[in-house]
């Protein structure tokens, strides 16, 4: 994976997780890939911190960035540069929240691809079967052909700055809701 990725600019990046808390669950998988190739790595085999530069160096493109960028802090990972393809479709949408963005939804927009989802609910009981890794690969395979798609209508419609601002907030975001902050409860109560 280090070697592939060494000379590309961007990495299509995703976790499978044991649950939704990052606190109290743990990677399953992280997946790394582009159209052309995916790699799902196990995470009870390999630790994620081997890959702590790439993901540090490169653009990483995510669907729901905040979510995974959460484990990413838990192992001391801190990505600088971040592609949301969820927050792109918001930002394209203006927030209509009638508008679909998940990922199987962006896929079949896009690329004109139907990904099964069906497992999703089950993949923290079944581990690393043939098609849960299926399943985790075909999160990234399709990343950078959506973010190609974004960018052509966010372009068109002038909306670059809003995503690129969106893009470096979901970091501080997924920091803050990682690790908390300090609130005086007393104080609160007083000015409420």
């Amino acid at each position: 994976i280090l070697f592939y990725f060494k000379d590309k600019k961007e990495i299509e990046f995703d976790t499978e997780t044991t649950g939704l808390d990052v606190h109290s669950n743990d990677l399953i998988s992280a997946q790394f890939g582009d159209n052309k190739n995916q790699f799902v790595v196990d995470s009870n085999t390999i630790d994620i911190r081997e890959f702590k530069v790439l993901l540090e160096n490169k653009l990483i493109i995510m669907q729901n960035a905040k979510f995974d960028l959460k484990f990413l802090y838990k192992y001391g990972i801190f990505p600088t540069k971040v592609y949301d393809t969820f927050l792109a479709e918001s930002v394209l949408n203006m927030g209509n929240k009638k508008v679909r963005k998940s990922l199987d939804h962006l896929t079949y927009r896009y690329c004109n691809i139907s990904l099964d989802k069906t497992i999703r609910g089950s993949i923290h009981k079944e581990g690393l079967s043939k098609r849960v890794i299926k399943y985790a690969a075909d999160d990234v395979k399709y990343l950078g052909e959506i973010k190609k798609a974004q960018l052509k209508k966010l372009k068109e419609f002038n909306l670059l700055k809003a995503l690129e601002l969106d893009n470096r907030f979901v970091r501080v975001l997924a920091y803050v809701e990682f690790s908390g902050f300090y609130l005086d409860a007393d104080k609160w109560k007083r000015f409420h």
